[in-house]
């Protein structure tokens, strides 16, 4: 099952997140993917949504998704994967057209035949690294 929630406000990202939690049931493989800005504050990673206009750090829990809030909602076997564009206190390349430069790479690599989810991972970061001379890197936390 795929749902696509595009240019979703903070409540309606909240009830997609909500709903992707309650679908998964114990052996299934999900993928929560989110194309937008987002940010880190304090340790704590940020989704920002169509109309979060935020300009100081105390409107994020008004304004903005804590990252956090979609681990929250599922059980989180061993074999799960977090994965962002690049690490905490960098900030992602656009790239050349409507996807950025990780998104770009990610799609192209995850098409690969036979790969496996590290391999994918591992080969979108090498080339988004290349792409950006360094300037961004990719970053990922597993349980794998």
């Amino acid at each position: 099952m795929v749902t696509t929630i595009a240019n979703a406000n903070q409540n309606q990202m909240f009830r997609a997140i909500k709903k992707f939690g309650k679908t998964l049931n114990k052996n299934d493989v999900g993928l929560f993917y989110f194309a937008g800005q987002g940010m880190q504050v304090q340790g704590n990673d940020y989704l920002i949504p169509i109309g979060g206009n935020i300009e100081d750090e105390d409107e994020l829990q008004f304004s903005a998704i804590n990252a956090g809030t979609v681990l929250a909602k599922v059980d989180t076997p061993t074999g799960s994967m977090l994965v962002y564009a690049t690490g905490a206190s960098a900030v992602a390349a656009d790239g050349d057209g409507r996807k950025g430069l990780f998104t770009q790479s990610l799609l192209e690599h995850i098409e690969t035949p036979n790969l496996s989810l590290q391999e994918v991972i591992l080969r979108t970061r090498t080339e988004v690294v290349k792409q950006s001379s360094s300037k961004q890197v990719p970053w990922s936390s597993s349980s794998m």
